[in-house]
């Protein structure tokens, strides 16, 4: 820390009370021989002079259970090509963003505790790499060039849950890991501050669960066969939530709220929508064409150009926003009764006709 910081190892110049300030000191490095590093349960506080960073990586030493904080800069920065090992570490209130980082499996179980956001420019998973993101991870991408996103021919998978989702959003959006790029409200987010999550043809099996998608072009555009996709949610993308051109493994629980074009567009595959809902989006909610699933228990409500198109006889059970299939299969075309549609909360309420159907 600073040699002004008196909270820590008192009053080191002997000048009375002083707190440190960001930038006091430039910063931790390590690079060359430094890989066999292991750091533990450190802090590294009002480092980051002149926009640097607090920790600079050019190895692949270990951080564990390590904050970095108060700094005039960014959090931490691994140079290309390194791998280092970061877990359960906790970037607060740095002056400009928490992580950058190329190698993206680095960040193997890395763990969000405190607000944590890593910020993309360019984030590729190449044939033969793998990556998980666990629980409460939060990634904020920074522009909307063609990688300013995930883009995947190796194997990807998030590792959220219902009460800690991973959320991938824009570097503008403040609601979720705070005023990442500290302009306050300087700017807003909007659909289409990046990219998106694409799985190539070449991705390899990978689990996508709990994970909440926004202000994204595409969120999802999958071409691959064997990727699962389980309570993923999309919204205020500028185009599709998702887009499905292969697949053979159930796609449940999905959600495309407030996206721009379609909601769900199938494009391919042979796999089933179960419990899956898309609502207020700009086109059609589920456009499905060129593939051969059913829609099971799904609510397709209030889309621009209509709820549900391509799907044919026999396909469609147990759903609602339908008007063609309403008489069959158990379907139904009635209000869905949300509990906050504008406001994106699609909980049914108790007296909702979807509830017990």
């Amino acid at each position: 820390t600073s040699a002004n910081d008196d909270s820590v190892g008192g009053d080191t110049f002997a000048d009375g009370p002083t707190t440190g300030l960001a930038g006091d000191w430039n910063y931790l490095g390590f690079q060359g021989a430094s890989s066999a590093s292991v750091i533990q349960h450190a802090k590294v506080r009002y480092a980051a002079a002149s926009s640097t960073w607090g920790i600079n990586i050019a190895s692949n030493p270990t951080f564990t259970d390590t904050t970095v904080e108060n700094g005039h800069g960014g959090g931490l920065i691994v140079a290309a090509g390194y791998q280092p090992t970061v877990r359960r570490c906790n970037f607060i209130n740095n002056g400009t963003i928490a992580v950058q980082i190329d190698a993206w499996a680095c960040l193997t179980n890395m763990r969000n505790y405190i607000g944590t956001a890593i910020v993309a420019a360019s984030s590729q998973i190449s044939a033969g790499e793998s990556l998980t993101l666990q629980a409460g991870v939060t990634v904020k991408v920074r522009n909307a060039v063609f990688y300013g996103g995930f883009d995947c021919s190796g194997e990807l998978s998030f590792r959220g849950t219902g009460l800690e989702p991973v959320t991938l959003t824009s570097i503008r959006d403040d609601s979720v890991g705070g005023d990442t790029n500290k302009d306050a409200n300087a700017t807003l987010p909007g659909p289409g501050d990046w990219t998106g999550l694409r799985y190539n043809t070449a991705s390899s099996s990978g689990t996508i669960r709990h994970v909440r998608i926004r202000y994204g072009g595409t969120g999802v555009l999958s071409y691959s066969v064997l990727t699962a996709f389980d309570s993923v949610r999309c919204e205020k993308c500028s185009s599709e939530g998702f887009v499905f051109h292969n697949g053979s493994v159930d796609a449940t629980n999905l959600v495309a709220w407030q996206c721009g074009y379609f909601g769900i567009s199938c494009a391919g595959g042979s796999f089933d929508l179960v419990n899956c809902t898309s609502v207020g989006n700009g086109n059609v909610g589920m456009q499905l064409a060129g593939w051969s699933g059913n829609v099971r228990n799904c609510i397709t409500w209030n889309n621009l150009v209509g709820n549900l198109a391509g799907a044919f006889a026999g396909a469609v059970y147990n759903s609602n926003g339908s008007v063609a299939w309403s008489t069959s299969n158990g379907n139904l075309f009635a209000n869905p009764q949300f509990e906050n549609e504008l406001a994106g909360d699609l909980r049914l309420t108790s007296g909702s006709p979807c509830v017990g159907t």
